[in-house]
């Protein structure tokens, strides 16, 4: 059985005979510092195309918001007319009872729904012990 250390010495007498002579490190050292030393090319093309698309992406952006925006009622219902009459007569609690309760609703790509309904009339009565 071989003990960790002379698997260690193996390995690295064969990573010393692996290596690169010196003529080949240092052909691989000219070629790389020629590929560094070329100018890199001009983009060919149109300069006025990238602040072009910027543009066109920022109105993209502004339009989709509007578009967005213009898509969601955020007006609030009125309440019906039954309710106005009676609530001019009516204490605060009466017309509170009347109106529905209010929802805030999720809804995501995948499907989830999550629903929560705000009920006014809810009065928690719990005792601490």
């Amino acid at each position: 059985m071989t003990d960790w250390r002379t698997l260690l010495r193996d390995v690295n007498a064969r990573d010393d005979e692996e290596q690169l002579s010196a003529d080949e490190a240092e052909s691989i050292r000219r070629a790389v510092l020629a590929a560094a030393s070329t100018p890199a090319p001009e983009p060919k093309g149109w300069p006025w195309m990238r602040p072009m698309m910027v543009a066109a992406t920022v109105t993209a952006v502004i339009v989709a918001g509007v578009v967005a925006g213009r898509r969601f009622d955020v007006s609030t219902p009125s309440a019906s007319p039954a309710i106005q009459v009676g609530a001019a007569n009516a204490d605060a609690q009466t017309v509170q009872a009347a109106l529905p309760n209010r929802q805030l609703q999720f809804l995501t790509p995948g499907g989830t729904r999550i629903i929560w309904v705000f009920n006014s009339e809810f009065d928690l009565k719990a005792t601490v012990r």
